[in-house]
């Protein structure tokens, strides 16, 4: 099995607040990793640490080369206007090979997640339903590394 990523000895404190310190792992390919732990205890931080949205303050953390990581934030966030489709279908990869259209590729990965209607305002939506097309964006990106931040919060 191949390591998507290695972290060593990472730190992060805000002036008020050391979330960790000296935490070390590995995640290897094919595998499904759970972070448990209370509110403020600083598990979104450390995903968006993995994720690269933010910086450690301390340790390192040794990616494959190339990795493909999507970090699927706890709060969804959409463009005004958008609708299923035009969400998945902006996140597809255009250099992707697989013979199809990225509409065609969009309305699949939609039809797995149970949605019917592709063209209905993302406004409308529940918030389950708003999680679920969060879910359908992230995996459009085909990641190797999926962080999925409180993925059940909102499901219907």
């Amino acid at each position: 099995m191949a390591n998507l990523l290695i972290a060593r000895n990472l730190s992060k404190a805000y002036p008020s607040n050391e979330l960790f310190d000296g935490v070390s792992f590995t995640v290897e390919d094919d595998e499904r990793v759970g972070l448990i732990g209370p509110n403020g205890s600083g598990k979104t931080t450390l995903l968006k640490v993995i994720g690269g949205l933010i910086e450690p303050d301390d340790g390192t953390l040794d990616r494959k080369r190339g990795l493909r990581a999507v970090y699927l934030d706890q709060n969804d966030q959409f463009a005004e206007g958008a609708t299923p489709l035009s969400v998945v279908r902006d996140a597809l990869d255009d250099g992707h090979d697989s013979g199809m259209d990225s509409t065609t590729r969009a309305s699949i990965t939609l039809t797995k997640l149970g949605f019917d209607d592709f063209d209905r305002l993302v406004s409308t939506l529940s918030g389950g339903w708003r999680k679920r097309l969060s879910i359908a964006r992230a995996l459009a990106q085909d990641p190797e590394l999926l962080l999925l931040d409180e993925p059940t919060n909102h499901l219907d």
